[in-house]
């Protein structure tokens, strides 16, 4: 303490006051800043969106082409004769004869197997509405392809018999005409189902035919189409008399009238 009674303030032996004397008076390093642990902030997260379920491919049904319908148009006197042989034969002589001679002739020159022309078969077409039996019913005006008869029979005169392709046996199919020059003959099973499938897509599916070796029983048709009621009532009585009451018999127009 001093005289004056101040006490007086200690002088570091550096000269300077005690607190600013780094020496003698060392400041204390400062004390470590702990990181701050930052949270993500708690926005809300937008909701994830839910895995689709996985995509299956759909295995669509498999294409048989036994089932595949076909169709062979004959006048309602053939069907009789057809009844009483119990069968439809490439040689019979229809008492209708829808075709001229000239068509007879050129499918007979056109080879349909090794050993068989196209006149040796059965013909059916690969679609109900073929582009000759339009031909046919609007009025049979190709004179070198359709009989005079052809043209003077009604609609309700015509029948169709339906078949199935495996119903048929041994058959060959035809993407167009057969007796045309462009048409590809499918003999084995997977000719014609290649045949078939582009039928199907629409290639074809108008000219092309089924071409079964013959006889063909009338077992093996599933179906009579008809173009109205009279005509369905004649039909039926007619196949009744021949003990086939088991076949049905369809209203069938869209078959068998011309396009409007």
């Amino acid at each position: 303490m001093g005289e004056d009674g101040v006490v007086a303030e200690q002088e570091c032996i550096h000269g300077f006051e005690p607190e600013f004397c780094d020496i003698c008076t060392p400041r204390r390093a400062p004390e470590p800043v702990r990181p701050v642990r930052r949270t993500a902030p708690s926005a809300e997260r937008a909701p994830r969106a839910p895995r689709p379920a996985p995509v299956r491919a759909q295995r669509l049904p498999t294409f048989d082409p036994s089932r595949h319908r076909v169709f062979h148009v004959v006048h309602r006197d053939t069907l009789a004769g057809i009844l009483a042989d119990g069968a439809l034969r490439a040689d019979a002589t229809p008492p209708v004869d829808l075709s001229t001679p000239l068509i007879r002739e050129l499918r007979a020159t056109v080879p349909a197997t090794a050993d068989e022309r196209v006149s040796d078969r059965v013909a059916f077409a690969l679609s109900d509405q073929a582009s000759w039996w339009r031909d046919l019913r609007d009025g049979a005006l190709d004179r070198t392809r359709w009989s005079d008869a052809a043209r003077a029979a009604r609609h309700a005169d015509f029948v169709v018999l339906v078949a199935t392709l495996g119903g048929l046996g041994d058959v060959v199919v035809t993407d167009a005409d057969a007796a045309s020059a462009v048409a590809r003959f499918a003999r084995t099973p997977e000719e014609i189902a290649r045949t078939l499938a582009r039928v199907r897509a629409g290639a074809g599916a108008l000219e092309g035919e089924a071409l079964a070796a013959g006889p063909v029983p009338f077992e093996s048709i599933v179906l009579v189409g008809v173009a109205n009621e009279p005509a369905r009532e004649s039909v039926r009585e007619l196949l009744a008399a021949h003990g086939r009451r088991d076949v049905r018999v369809a209203l069938s127009p869209e078959w068998l009238l011309p396009e409007v």
